[in-house]
């Protein structure tokens, strides 16, 4: 039931975000007579924070995070609020669409909220013991709720805009466009520098108790060799050596990656999945060059190849790019969004009330 809407645009966090429904509290944002009050801010504040949190320091609090300094200039504090508060404008928009429209939430959807609550009243013991944990984030039973009823309105209206048969729904030509502005189809050749995965006398990889591959630190001896082995990369790529040959020469990447024979679609949204540093390399390479990339424990010596047409693709790539149109939608939406933000009133001498870096880390509500 929860609202499966993902905004790509900033980052693919999760969403949280919410339009009060007639609930008493001092206003914090607000869209024609849609009201979002500071005691809701504080609940999605409590929940962005938890989500941020894991995202970017594995669940770890501590003011020393909140005071990095990102490479944008932001602090992590500043970065992750104003992600919160983006979001926030995102979902008051989007419920007042939902009562421009006329769109009404199904007797199913509102059945399913009550029976969601009542098992969070169950679990926690009773209405007072689930109010006690909410009010560490400064909401109630009833707030939660209106909460969970916005969440749906905004799913709603995402889908009636963006769905199958949505009124704007992304088209051919759009799809086409953000394949050929967001992604790069890459080669690489990969030598592990720092660590690899311990093998048997066979050559097999050996797995450890839990089922994950033993992996083993290389020495420094070892590390030694490895950057001969990647300067030797580099040298036959310079005298002009096909770039599959010394692939097939070279690469130490451990598991079959033959299904990908045409390599892999590289861009933002594949983040948590190539990592920064190859991300960052693929956009900014033109096609045909190549260049090392080194990673915390590897490096690679990509190549960039021209796109595959999206009417071309193999089964294989159609995996990779299973996401696309989604990816393409969210920013659609997002665009959509961004364009109303103007006309949402902020009032931050109530929002300066509440920090996402005292705030309680909610990851169960």
């Amino acid at each position: 039931m929860r609202l499966s809407v993902l905004l790509c645009a900033l980052c693919m966090l999760c969403a949280f975000f919410l339009a009060s429904c007639g609930q008493k509290g001092e206003t914090a944002f607000s869209y024609g007579k849609t009201v979002i009050t500071g005691n809701m801010y504080s609940y999605w504040l409590s929940s962005g924070k938890s989500e941020f949190l894991r995202y970017y320091n594995k669940g770890r609090d501590s003011d020393a995070f909140w005071d990095t300094v990102l490479e944008n200039g932001q602090t992590a504090e500043e970065y992750a609020t104003e992600l919160i508060c983006a979001r926030v404008k995102n979902y008051a928009v989007s419920i007042q669409l939902f009562r421009d429209m006329g769109l009404t939430i199904s007797s199913e959807t509102s059945q399913s909220i009550e029976n969601d609550i009542a098992e969070k009243i169950e679990y926690y013991g009773s209405r007072d013991a689930l109010n006690t944990y909410l009010g560490r984030m400064n909401i109630n039973i009833d707030i939660l709720h209106d909460i969970y009823i916005a969440e749906e309105k905004t799913q709603a209206v995402y889908d009636a805009l963006y769905g199958s048969s949505g009124t704007e729904a992304v088209t051919g030509d759009e799809l086409d466009a953000y394949y050929r502005a967001n992604y790069s189809r890459i080669q690489y050749i990969l030598v592990y520098t720092k660590s690899e995965y311990v093998r048997d006398a066979d050559g097999n990889l050996v797995a450890g108790a839990d089922g994950t591959y033993q992996v083993r630190e290389l020495s420094a001896e070892e590390q030694t060799a490895k950057e001969t082995a990647v300067q030797n990369i580099l040298a036959r790529l310079d005298a002009g050596e096909d770039f599959a040959a010394v692939k097939k020469d070279c690469d130490e990447y451990a598991f079959d990656t033959s299904y990908y024979a045409n390599g892999f679609y590289v861009s933002s949204n594949e983040l948590s999945v190539y990592g920064a540093p190859m991300v960052t390399a693929a956009a900014d390479m033109k096609e045909g060059e190549y260049r090392r990339v080194d990673d915390t424990s590897v490096t690679y010596i990509m190549k960039k190849e021209p796109l595959t047409s999206l009417t071309s693709l193999s089964d294989s790539e159609k995996e990779l790019l299973s996401n696309l149109s989604d990816y393409c939608t969210q920013e659609k939406y997002q665009q959509k969004m961004q364009s109303l933000y103007p006309d949402v009133v902020v009032f931050s001498d109530v929002i300066s009330q509440y920090s996402i870096r005292t705030a309680y880390p909610n990851s169960l509500i």
